[in-house]
């Protein structure tokens, strides 16, 4: 079943990690950032736990169209690694599928905005993929290894991160310097990753609409499962020291 937020725009449904994020919000938000937004659709999603729902991405593009379809929230241009707010100006940061986009080096720096703009005792809520059994699966890595073999046959090996999968150990190593973790769950493992590839079928065959409905089943099952170690993302509750 699927439950759906209605803001001043078009309807948001409440998908695996959307869902998550969104049953894990603290009551009382005032002022929630969502940093990483893209267009705004997961920030109008959170609209209805907080009076006030701020979203921040790098894609200037899909912010515009983002900003002409959801009215209920302020959507802004910026990196996660230099916020635009004052210190402590938000209730609630979430930051879901974002880390994993982001060069190595600008992790921590990151780490240390969210903090910054989040006021002592705020929430974050935070997501990523884990590097569980069949993190391998994952199409977007799989770019990533095929640019690095290409770059081995003309001997330009780019450098890059790819679209990674972290350690728990590692999630916790990144947030242990301004945040207390609350709670860590694994959901998701074979499904999810199937599902993925499903919707990439050959001549648009994934994106027949029965099709669509059965790999977001799968998904939506499969990220409400407590898969451990061999949990294909990771989510984490945490609080703001």
């Amino acid at each position: 079943m699927t439950t759906t937020v209605a803001g001043s725009g078009p309807t948001v449904p409440l998908h695996e990690r959307i869902r998550w994020v969104h049953d894990h919000l603290p009551d009382g938000i005032e002022r929630l950032l969502d940093a990483g937004c893209h267009d705004g659709a997961t920030t109008s999603a959170f609209r209805s736990r907080a009076a006030l729902a701020v979203g921040i991405d790098v894609n200037v593009s899909a912010l515009g169209e983002g900003a002409r379809q959801y009215t209920d929230v302020r959507l802004a241009a910026a990196s996660g690694d230099a916020l635009p707010f004052a210190a402590s100006t938000f209730d609630c940061v979430v930051f879901s599928e974002v880390l994993e986009h982001l060069p190595a080096e600008v992790e921590e720096s990151c780490m240390a905005e969210l903090r910054r703009v989040l006021r002592p005792g705020g929430t974050l809520i935070f997501t990523t993929p884990h590097y569980g059994t069949f993190w391998w699966l994952d199409p977007l890595m799989m770019k990533t290894h095929l640019r690095r073999a290409r770059g081995l046959l003309t001997g330009q090996i780019p450098q890059l991160k790819g679209h990674k999968h972290y350690r728990v150990s590692e999630v916790r190593a990144l947030l242990a310097p301004y945040f207390d973790v609350l709670a860590v769950e694994r959901p998701g493992q074979l499904l999810y990753p199937l599902a993925y590839w499903g919707y990439l079928l050959p001549f648009g065959l994934g994106r027949q609409p029965w099709l669509v409905r059965l790999w977001q089943a799968m998904m939506d099952y499969d990220y409400s499962v407590e898969h451990r170690d061999g949990a294909y993302n990771v989510c984490v509750v945490a609080r703001a020291r």
